[in-house]
């Protein structure tokens, strides 16, 4: 069935030519003198001899002016106009009824039925023509905005993608979940509401026992908020890998001033930004921070005890004379510290109360003893309670750190790594993440855990692009896990896919096979490998010598 004519078609015929026209009456004397009279105007006529008729006949082309009969055998004018206005494929033609009797109850049920125009019997070719005149112009006018309308809906398709990948892209600047040194663990949340936000963070390593965190809020929403939070987070980022690369980093007060000179507000529609900056020193046992007009950070010491942090200066871009400062805390292991956008403060619950910054450093006070990763997943979940189904009012992202205490990290072979993943692109590559956070966790060498990331990544990525599973595995998964005890590392991959050389080598292995890269990787990179096929599950098992 083919309804679907495109309005441009029809949008861009020219003046004088006629619209075609769709007769619809079960005399074939009328519908004899009305083909005749419309052919002498101009139009093309097809005639149907009632509704059932009709309708046919809309399926093979559908007509944009109707003339029906109102009454008529197997389905009258009126559940004839029900019909073609209660199915959108018909694009709402424009019907004039033909009436005998011209009688007010007809005229009102035929309005009723979705009828834009009457003509009492027998039609008069004058009268005619400036009926269908008007049909004409009405037909041609809700094609032009049909046109303008799907322009509309391209766009605003097109910007939904666009929104999507800026979204996508900002979401790539948020600093995973890692241990930033054996005994300092870092988890983060960003959450936006639009498709994209002003609120961007980072985190570098200046020298070993060091690392500096920054959060930026850009004032605002929307568009060009996150294009100047982009703009910062591309300026700081060369800011920092500058001084860091030449061994010269500033003080922290001195690049807010640095930021405040380059970004002024005027220069940017009046949009300004605040922000803070964090520099843990494990060496020293300190925290230097700098704050431009944001959320004072939470920094908990081992006991669970809240320290004061004095407030900071102006925010930044907003006034040339506006000066800050770096203060300084102990920050000892087993200390805590969480930077936060307002917005984290601010979420709404359904009665219309915010979450309050006395609430979250309450749960923070009591989870104190707990790793970054289970106290931030505690953190959210409070905040998605409080939340409910209720819209954020503002960007909430959010940075906690967590130092361990230096006699409690627990020996590598006691520390397993057990993971479940899709074979998708993204949960292999967030598995490759996780694997090289706990490796440094352990102290594993780069070198070593290059190997290891390469060689897993290979075979994770056969998994997602040729692994096939039995049709009724709905959700395929594979298990990973990685052990040490200390002179060797030992990484395990389980799952149930069809047997496929290429993943489930014969054995013994044949590594001249033809298959990829894959085994010259596995054979040069690793230094004992074994595969298995038990009970329709493979396994690989990758074993790497760890020189200590």
């Amino acid at each position: 069935m083919n309804m679907q004519a495109k309005p441009e078609q029809v949008a861009t015929q020219s003046a004088e030519q006629k619209l075609p026209v769709l007769i619809v009456d079960d005399s074939p004397t009328e519908r004899m003198r009305l083909v005749q009279l419309l052919q002498a105007l101009g139009h093309s006529v097809v005639a149907a001899v009632d509704g059932v008729d009709a309708l046919e006949k809309m399926e093979e082309r559908p007509y944009q002016l109707i003339i029906s009969d109102q009454t008529m055998p197997r389905m009258d004018g009126r559940e004839l106009c029900r019909r073609l206005r209660n199915t959108a494929e018909y694009q709402q033609p424009y019907i004039i009824m033909l009436t005998a009797n011209g009688e007010h109850d007809d005229l009102v049920a035929g309005m009723d039925a979705g009828a834009d125009d009457f003509l009492s019997k027998p039609a008069h070719k004058e009268e005619l023509r400036v009926r269908l005149a008007a049909g004409e112009r009405t037909v041609r006018m809700r094609n032009a905005i049909e046109l303008q309308n799907e322009a509309l809906r391209e766009a605003q398709q097109q910007n939904e993608r666009e929104l999507a990948l800026a979204a996508k892209l900002q979401n790539e600047y948020v600093p995973s979940a890692q241990w930033l040194s054996p005994t300092l663990q870092l988890s983060s949340h960003f959450s936006m509401t639009r498709g994209i936000g002003g609120d961007s963070m980072g985190v570098i390593s200046p020298k070993p026992g060091q690392s500096l965190l920054y959060q930026i809020d850009v004032m605002g929403h929307g568009i060009a908020s996150a294009m100047l939070s982009f703009a910062l987070q591309n300026a700081i980022q060369q800011m920092l890998g500058y001084h860091v690369s030449h061994g010269s980093m500033p003080p922290l007060h001195q690049i807010c001033r640095r930021l405040n000179e380059r970004f002024p507000s005027e220069r940017f529609s009046g949009l300004y930004f605040t922000m803070l900056l964090a520099l843990i020193d494990e060496n020293s046992d300190k925290l230097s921070y700098c704050q431009a007009g944001h959320p004072h950070p939470c920094v908990l010491s081992p006991e669970g005890e809240m320290l004061q942090v004095n407030r900071g200066s102006f925010p930044i871009g907003l006034f040339d004379f506006a000066d800050y400062e770096t203060r300084t805390l102990p920050f000892m292991p087993g200390s805590l510290l969480m930077l936060s956008s307002d917005g984290l403060f601010d979420v709404l619950s359904p009665a219309g109360e915010t979450l309050g910054r006395e609430s979250v450093e309450k749960l923070l006070t009591q989870n104190v003893n707990q790793d970054a990763e289970t106290l931030l997943e505690r953190l959210v979940s409070t905040k998605r309670a409080w939340q409910k189904n209720e819209p954020l009012a503002d960007d909430v992202s959010v940075l906690l750190v967590k130092r361990s205490l230096s006699g409690q990290v627990q020996p590598a072979i006691e520390r397993p790594l057990v993971l479940t993943l899709q074979p998708t692109e993204t949960e292999a590559g967030e598995t490759i993440a996780a694997i090289e956070a706990h490796l440094k966790l352990l102290s594993i060498s780069e070198a070593l855990i290059a190997r290891i990331q390469t060689t897993v990544a290979e075979l994770l990525n056969n998994y997602v692009e040729h692994a096939s599973w039995e049709a009724s595995e709905s959700s395929p998964y594979i298990e990973l896990s990685l052990k040490s005890n200390g002179s060797r590392i030992e990484v395990v991959i389980s799952e149930y896919a069809a047997p496929i050389p290429h993943l489930c080598p014969p054995k013994p292995m044949d590594l001249l096979a033809e298959s990829g890269r894959g085994y010259h990787i596995l054979l040069n990179w690793v230094d004992n490998i074994q595969t298995e096929r038990a009970n329709d599950q493979n396994s690989w098992i990758l074993q790497y010598k760890n020189s200590l």
